[in-house]
């Protein structure tokens, strides 16, 4: 697959939830000023080091495929104002978030895996209108997404790593959710 093909595919749907979080604005009965709107991009963290090669350890780099994967995510968010970049504790998930957060000059932010409820305070929270990385897992990305406002869904397949899912939130609320493949 041309993932530059991919990356412009991408690219025009983030252009797309700039204007559905404007048109959310107009939801709200608040000035202006009160308003913030936060697009919140959820990412599995790109792809492992196959098990032989990890030598069985419990928190593996990334693989080459992973590494390519992570720089094609700054790639897709590069004109994103980023304001933060969540990641748990692994590995995978820092190695998955650090391009995007050097690109945008943010410190990483850990975050424990199953506290959706401190992870969407903490964006909710954020000031101004911006954009946050979530580097999940393939069983927090379903709760985080549900944490966030959007659908339910299973956990991702352990080989699946290519799920881009962008939340639109204008006040703490759930304004809309765009699901795509990078």
């Amino acid at each position: 697959m041309n993932w530059r093909k991919c990356t412009g595919g991408v690219a025009a749907a983030l252009g797309m939830l700039v204007v559905l979080g404007a048109l959310g604005l107009g939801l709200r009965d608040k000035t202006e000023s009160e308003d913030t709107t936060v697009t919140v991009f959820l990412v599995r963290h790109a792809e492992k080091v196959s098990e032989e090669i990890a030598f069985n350890s419990q928190d593996p780099d990334l693989s080459e495929e992973g590494i390519a994967r992570a720089d094609r995510l700054t790639t897709i968010l590069k004109d994103q104002t980023i304001h933060a970049v969540f990641i748990t504790k692994t590995i995978r998930s820092f190695q998955t978030g650090m391009p995007t957060a050097d690109m945008n000059g943010v410190e990483l932010t850990e975050y424990p895996p199953t506290d959706t409820n401190w992870l969407v305070k903490t964006i909710d929270a954020t000031p101004g209108d911006g954009s946050v990385l979530i580097v999940a897992h393939s069983n927090t990305v379903p709760m985080i997404l549900k944490a966030l406002g959007g659908r339910d869904m299973p956990e991702l397949d352990e080989s699946e790593y290519d799920r881009f899912i962008a939340v639109v939130r204008n006040n703490g609320e759930h304004v809309k959710t765009i699901e795509l493949r990078f």
